[in-house]
């Protein structure tokens, strides 16, 4: 009854989640995954499944549009003698879609992560993945891991791999500004979000004029400045005298040029994460008999109440935006869409979705009530407060009786129904809420009086 009656309702409010028995509980009494912003309703959706097991991690985009997901699958290698391999895949979750697409698939021995890092570019769609390229030999017995680069564009679902292994050791991503620096050993490159990639420009020409001695990649590892365009790096040094010194160096990567400044000009800093919402992971015990497990719970947080993602859980991460959160779990990745609601649409919608309910629970109760009149000689119960345990071989469900935030008090006393003048006039019962009450009739209809 109740689906049926709101269903159309929150369609055409645009609020799709799946609503049971418990949004008509009393506000204080939270059971469905809902909690409260200070001005809305945020109910947790039906989780969506994006990548099955082993996924090792992954990272929401700045605008929460899409996510970057890195799984694996161990594979016994063939002959036994071979080093053990595995399959790695890269996903991106496209949360708009709410589906994933598999962007690309490849084997590397067991030991090495593929994915070291993921960086998004800014107001772009595209991020810098770095990742295992492979060992090289660089003394007898000595061997070092190579990394390698690559953009991948979440929208259109492709990935490119940047130039050869090796070629870059380290990159840089403007904070502001769609471009980041791809570093190597003699001089960088400037990518763009759209992919052109800038001539080689070398650290020399960068820091002729500014410095004597030999530059290096990690000159270039410095901080943004506020704008996102000019680097910010402090070197340390001595006086003639002996005494120590510290240079600031102003770097224009797009000109390729720099210089000296007397102080640090106004650095970059991201801005505060101020979300109405937060995730909380919870350490806890499950026990079966003798055997105990260790999890962690995921549960989303608001102003007021909590609500649980996944009871065991891995790795848990709130979007940028606050709509979604996407979770590890059994080594799967899910992500849980989350629906708001202005807290008075909210609160309307729960004061109505109440009253349906409890008319629902008193047209139970009142037939009961009649049906035991039937059978017991057109007399009511006795009022000895077991009333509902007399009911129950008629109703055969107890919540209707304990429906949190209601009580439900019975009026008669073994009256006989012959005895009542104006059945239709006359209460047997009535159902209460914070909001007005469903009245029982001994004819048994049923009305419903607000407060």
């Amino acid at each position: 009854m109740f689906r049926r009656v709101w269903l159309p309702l929150l369609a055409t409010l645009g609020v799709v989640f799946t609503l049971g028995w418990g949004l008509a509980q009393s506000p204080d009494v939270v059971r469905l995954p809902v909690v409260f912003t200070e001005r809305e309703a945020v109910m947790v959706a039906s989780r969506e499944f994006v990548a099955p097991p082993e996924v090792v991690n992954g990272k929401w985009s700045p605008d929460g549009r899409y996510a970057i997901v890195v799984r694996r699958s161990v594979r016994p290698a063939m002959p036994q003698s071979e080093p053990e391999r595995v399959q790695w895949s890269i996903l991106v979750w496209n949360q708009s879609q709410r589906r994933a697409t598999e962007v690309w698939k490849g084997t590397v021995e067991d030991g090495h992560k593929l994915v070291q890092e993921i960086h998004w570019m800014a107001g772009a769609p595209v991020a810098l993945l770095q990742m295992h390229g492979g060992v090289r030999e660089v003394a007898e017995n000595v061997v070092e891991e190579v990394t390698v680069f690559a953009r991948l564009h979440a929208s259109t679902g492709t990935l490119k791999i940047l130039g050869e292994p090796g070629r870059w050791l380290e990159v840089n991503v403007s904070p502001v500004k769609p471009f980041a620096l791809l570093l190597g050993r003699e001089g960088y490159q400037v990518l763009r979000a759209d992919g052109a990639l800038g001539a080689p420009i070398p650290y020399e020409q960068v820091f002729a004029p500014s410095e004597s001695r030999r530059p290096s990649w990690a000159w270039m590892i410095g901080t943004w400045t506020a704008d996102g365009t000019r680097l910010v790096t402090v070197l340390l040094g001595k006086t003639p005298e002996g005494k120590p010194e510290r240079k600031f160096i102003l770097i224009d990567p797009l000109a390729g040029k720099s210089q000296p400044v007397s102080q640090e000009p106004p650095l970059y800093e991201p801005a505060p994460r101020r979300l109405p919402l937060r995730v909380e992971m919870v350490e806890g015990e499950l026990k079966a008999g003798d055997s105990v497990a260790k999890v962690r719970s995921a549960w989303l947080v608001g102003a007021k109440g909590r609500a649980l993602l996944c009871a065991d859980a891995q790795a848990a991460d709130l979007s940028p935006s606050g709509d979604a959160v996407w979770y590890i779990s059994q080594g799967a990745a899910w992500v849980a869409p989350l629906q708001k609601l202005n807290r008075e649409q909210y609160e309307a919608m729960h004061r109505e979705a109440l009253r349906e309910t409890v008319l629902s629970n008193a047209k139970q109760i009142g037939l009961a009530l009649l049906m035991y009149v039937q059978d017991y000689d057109e007399t009511f119960p006795p009022n000895t407060g077991d009333v509902q345990a007399i009911l129950m071989p008629y109703v055969k469900n107890q919540e209707i009786f304990n429906l949190p935030g209601t009580n439900f008090f019975y009026l008669m006393n073994m009256e006989a129904l012959g005895s009542i003048d104006k059945p239709a006039e006359t209460m047997m019962g009535y159902i209460q809420t914070p909001y007005g009450r469903a009245v029982i009739w001994v004819d048994g209809h049923v009305t419903w009086q607000g407060e």
